[in-house]
């Protein structure tokens, strides 16, 4: 019974915030989630979550199955799905969202869980969607911010999250780090 309380408080805590779960350098099992004022990180290890990967599905379940009071877009469930694969690796040409994947690998990879096809280069995903006009104050969480060679899933606040390169893997990088080109709205 009390595992069964502490994993439905743990999955309202995931609900609520966009979040991950992750495995802190000295292997315990944090939750790490923006609460607005900033990031904050909840100590998992005497929580039974069974298998870490399963976390964000649990919370697509709730989600899916329970009102929460205050309905998400589709572009913040794709946020939420996306930051899940920060850290993982960079790999030219490759498209897994755990073992290596390239920019628009992971772009593609990501839509591909909510039932969009996109190809496997900017360029081929600049005209997949809706386009957004009025630049960066236009942007939604969710929308795919296309520049010169590099695409990336924007998170709000000026953020964007990308797998970046070989010596930063998938990761969260200011939205106007360079001119954005075109701002697409996959999911509508």
């Amino acid at each position: 019974m009390l595992c069964a309380i502490l994993t439905f408080l743990l999955i309202t805590i995931v609900s609520c915030f966009p979040s991950y779960a992750a495995k802190a350098s000295s292997g315990e099992s944090v939750l790490v989630f923006d609460d607005g004022s900033g990031v904050v990180k909840e100590d998992l290890s005497g929580v039974d979550t069974e298998d870490e990967s399963n976390l964000v599905k649990e919370t697509e379940a709730y989600l899916g199955s329970h009102d929460t009071g205050a309905a998400l877009t589709k572009g913040q469930l794709v946020v939420n799905f996306a930051t899940q694969f920060i850290g993982n690796p960079y790999r030219f040409g490759g498209s897994s969202l755990t073992a290596g994947t390239d920019c628009s690998g992971f772009v593609m990879s990501v839509f591909r869980q909510f039932g969009v096809v996109l190809p496997h280069s900017s360029r081929g995903q600049m005209g997949c969607g809706m386009p957004v006009s009025g630049g960066l104050a236009a942007a939604q969480p969710g929308d795919v911010l296309i520049y010169s060679g590099h695409v990336g899933i924007y998170l709000g606040n000026n953020q964007m999250l990308s797998a970046l390169g070989t010596k930063y893997g998938i990761t969260v990088i200011a939205a106007n780090y360079k001119p954005i080109k075109a701002i697409r709205r996959m999911l509508v």
